[in-house]
Parts: C-alpha cells; sequence; structure tokens
C-alpha cells in the first residue's frame, strides 16, 4: 500500500496528514513547552514514522533561513534539531522524503505566496472540506502539502485555478508512483 504523508514540522503543534488507500488522516502532535528537547522530537518522529505503510513519500514543509534576530531563539535551533532527527528517521527507515517552501505550499493553497495562515486554512476549510477537516493552520499546511504531492503524481483530490499550479513545478520530486493504491 503506497502512503503520503505531509508534515508540518513543528516543536509545539505538528501538523500531519496521511494520505493511504484513498483515505486522509489528520492528526496534529502537540508537546507541552517544558518537555526536554531529546522526548519532544523522540515523542513528534516516533509519531510521523509511524504513518509509514508500505512504499511512503514524506512531503516536508521546509524552514525558511531565519533572520539573525531569529537565530539568537532557542526555539529556532530546537526545530533544526527536530528537522534533522526527522529527515534522518527518514531516511533510516527507506523512505522518499521532498521539502516545499512555505511559499510554493501557499501558492498551491490560495494562489498567493505570501497568503496568511487564516487564509490557508480557510482554503483547506473550503476546498478540502469534503476531503477532511483541518482544525488548525499546521493541519492545514499539512493537507496542501499532501494533496500537492497527489496532484504530482497524477491524483489530484481538488482542482485549483491555473494560478495555483506553478508551484508543482517548484519541489524537486523525486521518483515515486502510486499506481496499486
Amino acid at each position: 500500500m503506497v502512503t503520503i504523508v505531509g508534515v508540518d514540522p513543528s516543536l509545539s503543534s505538528c501538523g500531519l496528514v496521511t494520505w493511504r488507500a484513498g483515505r486522509f488522516y489528520v492528526d496534529t502532535i502537540s508537546t507541552p513547552p517544558d518537555m526536554p528537547a531529546p522526548e519532544r522530537h523522540h515523542r513528534i518522529v516516533s509519531r510521523v514514522l509511524r504513518m509509514a505503510e508500505g512504499p511512503t513519500l514524506y512531503v516536508v514543509e521546509s524552514m525558511i533561513k531565519p533572520s539573525d534576530e531569529a537565530m539568537r531563539g532557542l526555539s529556532t535551533l530546537e526545530l533544526a534539531q527536530l528537522r534533522g532527527v526527522l529527515n534522518y528517521g527518514i531516511h533510516v527507515k527507506g523512505h522518499r522524503r521532498v521539502e516545499v517552501h512555505p511559499s510554493t505550499l501557499k501558492v498551491y493553497a490560495t494562489g498567493n505566496g505570501k497568503a496568511s495562515k487564516e487564509s490557508v486554512v480557510a482554503a483547506a476549510r473550503g476546498r478540502l472540506g469534503t476531503l477532511l477537516f483541518a482544525r488548525n493552520d499546521d493541519e492545514a499546511d499539512a493537507a496542501f502539502l499532501c494533496t500537492l504531492a497527489l496532484h504530482h503524481y497524477g491524483r489530484p483530490q481538488w482542482r485549483p485555478p491555473r494560478s495555483h499550479l506553478r508551484a508543482l513545478a517548484v519541489p524537486d520530486w523525486p521518483p515515486f508512483t502510486l499506481e496499486n493504491s
């Protein structure tokens, strides 16, 4: 069985949308802010990796380069560490991974690469609402990451306007097939 997993990595509220056998599974992985970083990383990455069943493609929202001011914060370093652990886990398990820039995700969702979180949530509820329900912006991002991959590999879940389709050409998509799913 083929699986696609959209992941919006976050230390406090990681959005996760899994597509398998034509169905979507939506979740948010929450961790308390006072939990030590290694425990947070383990909890998040373990749950993300459990979504894999058969050949799996992980579509992960990439991290934007933070400003010098933001780099002074511990959370930026911890998020980068989480991403490293996640990428390593995906690699060790032998799954494929593609990173999608936040602006590409927003173009696919709304047509505007600078759209607000609220606009992406509204787009998810309006355009994907019959397929899944995004409770928050993390799940909305993960939903569009997952459906972007499905669209690229030949299984569009909605009909985006032509202006949104330019997002399909941006990520460097790995070889992957949805056959037999």
